[in-house]
């Protein structure tokens, strides 16, 4: 049988405390037997009620799925992919009769949603706006859900919109080699800038590595993840509200990366930097005479074979 330990933490952002606001994320956890249900939302700054928003999501949406019982694994895929869209809707359901109650509009308890149910060798995901959910599997960290896309920055979808359901991301994630799935990490969007690779959104290893050393410990709590969260560490790349919640099994060895997923955007900023890196060099390679040039053109060939193989695969 396994143990899931689950660690949670959120504190207000930099710039929340200079004005004396608190946060206005939220996050609820349900340990039953093998199942783990992790629930993270994000407030909006911008909406007054945003913090009872994150908070009625996360309570209604943690609540549909035990209603649904622990026998979530135990479903048909189709079902369970069923059971996450249903618990969606009814936090998106409770957030908008939250609303109702007391006469504002949705808008005004805006908040994103990221909910996990973790089982022995299954993750099932869904996410409604920013944030992520970051898994191990395949002896890399990988993101369990895609990402939303916007056109503009900080632009992202709430649950309270009429475009949140379309815009839902449910996936379903079979563990690929014993002991994986066993370490998972869901986080807001305040952490995104130290737990991904901006350029490309892959999870960045230094970070998660330790943090799930951490998590087995048997003095972990969540004071502890909580001052992590308030360090200098993190508010030197994000003045956001941080929330972060990981799930391992205590059993479970801890992860080892042996592989780092090569994406399409690292490639294509690889093949950039080396041409770069060429145009720069080409005067004093040019004044250094014909044996260096040979070199040069050496070098173009890795270039363009990785060129080509970005093109197959974009």
């Amino acid at each position: 049988m396994i143990e899931w330990l689950v660690r949670g933490g959120s504190v207000a952002g930099s710039a929340h405390d200079s004005r004396g606001v608190g946060s206005n994320d939220a996050f609820l956890t349900s340990v039953d037997g093998p199942t783990a249900i992790v629930a993270v939302a994000d407030g909006a700054g911008s909406a007054a009620h945003s913090t009872l928003g994150a908070t009625t999501a996360v309570a209604a949406a943690v609540e549909a799925l035990r209603g649904g019982g622990s026998g979530y694994g135990d479903y048909s895929p189709a079902a369970r992919d069923v059971a996450l869209r249903n618990a969606v809707e009814s936090a998106r359901a409770a957030v908008l009769d939250a609303a109702a109650s007391l006469c504002v509009e949705p808008s005004e308890l805006a908040c994103t949603l990221l909910l996990c149910v973790v089982r022995d060798g299954e993750v099932g995901a869904a996410q409604v706006g920013d944030g992520a959910i970051v898994g191990f599997v395949d002896h890399a960290y990988r993101l369990l859900c895609e990402l939303p896309r916007s056109e503009f920055l900080n632009e992202t979808v709430f649950l309270t919109s009429d475009a949140a359901l379309a815009e839902l991301n449910v996936r379903h994630t079979k563990a690929a080699a014993p002991g994986d799935l066993r370490h998972i990490a869901v986080f807001s969007d305040g952490l995104q800038t130290l737990a991904l690779h901006l350029a490309d959104d892959v999870p960045h290893s230094p970070f998660f590595d330790p943090m799930f050393k951490w998590a087995v410990r048997e003095d972990a709590s969540e004071a502890m993840l909580s001052d992590f969260l308030r360090s200098s560490r993190v508010r030197e790349k994000t003045d956001d509200d941080v929330t972060l919640v990981l799930v391992a099994d205590r059993d479970a060895p801890l992860p080892v990366v042996t592989a780092e997923p090569i994406t399409r955007g690292r490639l294509s900023g690889l093949v950039h930097r080396r041409a770069r890196r060429l145009e720069r060099r080409a005067p004093r390679l040019a004044a250094a005479g014909r044996a260096t040039w040979v070199r040069v053109i050496r070098e173009w060939p890795r270039v363009l074979r990785a060129w080509a193989w970005m093109r197959r695969h974009a």
